[in-house]
């Protein structure tokens, strides 16, 4: 994008699909496939839209069921729960990186959804090999669905 790029209202929704389909794959921020495979209808249940109203704390079901991350530090320092969100921050190069994907592996959730947002420089492509191969085992091993950079 640019100050160039012209932009053209739809008048519609942004939406995205979900369903079990989209377990252990890596989509763009619009939902596209970023793994080199096409998306199957048959594991799409329907279409969620982006910019949805969130739900309203009070009528969010309560998160009491603790969660085991797999990094001892953090889960007997910051007890985390079922359906938590956790927002992982710091400077470029610190392992934020290997240390989401040091969770994923070692969590005892079933689902975990990962949304890694980086400044366009840091591209998946560009990622140190090792990490790329470690990302790509833990998505077939145990089909976590991994919604990378929204910055796509």
């Amino acid at each position: 994008l640019s100050s160039l790029t012209e932009v053209v209202a739809t008048g519609k929704d942004q939406l995205v699909a979900v369903g079990p389909g989209l377990l252990g794959r890596v989509i763009s921020a619009f939902g596209e496939p970023l793994d080199g495979r096409p998306l199957s209808p048959d594991g799409i249940v329907g279409s969620y839209p982006v910019n949805a109203y969130p739900p309203s704390p009070l009528e969010r079901s309560l998160i009491s069921e603790p969660i085991q991350l797999g990094i001892r530090a953090l889960d007997g320092l910051l007890t985390c729960a079922r359906g938590q969100r956790v927002g992982i921050f710091g400077e470029p190069g610190v392992g934020k990186s290997i240390l989401l994907s040091d969770i994923v592996s070692g969590t005892d959730a079933d689902v975990a959804v990962v949304a890694e947002m980086q400044s366009p420089a840091h591209r998946l492509d560009e990622q140190p090999v090792r990490r790329r191969d470690a990302v790509e085992e833990d998505l077939r091993r145990n089909r976590r669905c991994d919604a990378p950079r929204l910055d796509q």
